[in-house]
């Protein structure tokens, strides 16, 4: 530094420093160094901190003891994968203990001819009966094995009431548990059935439309793509379930073959039997304008005689609803009239 052969003094010196000369005022300080070193308890901080931390960690996973920051959807992932164990177990602990009551009344003098086996097979699909839990359609030997097991449970139950308690009431309930197990079950699914085949019948001819112009035209459009189109348009769940069942066979076997899964599937609705006769005769280059007309004709006034039907039905219902209610009717207005009466006379009395 220039102190101008002694003559400048203090306050120069200290201005010279305040102007950020004072790095070269010291050059045998090493800067770097002296900021290092302020550092130091800083870091020395950090090294404690990091180690409690991992002290934690180690201790909670020795603990097993979950993170409170575990994110939720972490959280509901594993409530899923629980949730999936849990069905999967249900699934398979039903599956055992139907094969087992399967095996057994299979191996028994109840079990079912092939004829009855094929016949109740179409019954429950066509019904959706599924078995505990909702996985899967019930088989016609699984319906078969549950029904006699509950009989004879039953039996069982009715064979001790006829020797503790009463004997009549006890042959009474074994011969009703036999005639109502033999019977009731299949015309509850048979119900279900013929309540689903009313409702496809019912919406058969809005499905029959849209393919009629593309069998008619034959202009190779896909008929798969036709029933997804449909399927966006109704509101009934037994369309939906054949929609599904014919795109389902006609994407696997193509419209040919397919349509040939689809009448057995569908075999109690003539309407159904006839489309897929039909379309298998378009497929194979058959000419078939002349019964599509008829066939729309069929389907129209068909549509129209269900209304009808259904009309009918809703006017006699209303008119059962209407007799019952005027023998009600009936009676208060006499009551009424009789009260009415009652003040007439005595308001008469008074004058």
């Amino acid at each position: 530094m220039d102190t101008r052969n002694g003559e400048a003094g203090g306050g120069k010196i200290l201005e010279y420093i305040g102007k950020g000369n004072q790095k070269d005022a010291w050059p045998f300080m090493n800067g770097n160094e002296i900021r290092s070193q302020a550092l130091l308890p800083i870091i020395q901080w950090l090294i404690v901190i990091l180690l409690i931390a991992l002290a934690i960690l180690i201790i909670a996973r020795i603990l097993n003891v979950r993170s409170p920051f575990r994110g939720r959807a972490i959280g509901n992932e594993l409530k899923h994968i629980d949730a999936v164990k849990k069905y999967d177990e249900a699934v398979i602990r039903y599956n055992n203990i139907l094969r087992v009551i399967t095996n057994i009344v299979e191996k028994s003098i109840f079990s079912m001819s092939k004829s009855e086996i094929d016949y109740m097979n179409y019954n429950l699909e066509r019904a959706n009966i599924r078995v505990p839990g909702k996985f899967r359609i019930m088989k016609s030997t699984e319906f078969n094995a549950i029904i006699k097991t509950v009989q004879l449970l039953l039996i069982i139950v009715f064979g001790v009431v006829s020797i503790l308690i009463n004997l009549t009431l006890g042959l009474v309930g074994v011969v009703g548990t036999i005639l109502i197990g033999n019977t009731v079950p299949i015309m509850f699914v048979r119900a279900i059935v013929k309540e689903k085949d009313e409702e496809v019948q019912l919406n058969f001819s809005s499905l029959y439309i849209m393919i009629h112009y593309i069998l008619l035209s034959g202009s190779g459009t896909s008929l798969v793509s036709t029933f997804k189109t449909y399927d966006k348009t109704t509101n009934s769940e037994e369309m939906h379930r054949l929609v599904d069942c014919c795109t389902y066979f006609m994407e696997v076997y193509g419209e040919y073959d397919g349509a040939t899964y689809i009448s057995k599937a569908y075999r109690e609705i003539p309407e159904m039997t006839k489309l897929m006769r039909l379309i298998r005769q378009a497929n194979a280059g058959g000419d078939v304008r002349a019964e599509l007309i008829g066939f729309k004709n069929e389907v129209i006034s068909a549509k129209r005689y269900v209304m009808e039907r259904n009309g009918d039905r809703m006017i006699a219902k209303a008119k059962r609803s209407f007799y019952l209610v005027m023998p009600i009717l009936f009676q208060a207005i006499l009551s009424a009239m009789a009260i009415y009466l009652e003040d007439l006379k005595l308001a008469q009395t008074i004058f």
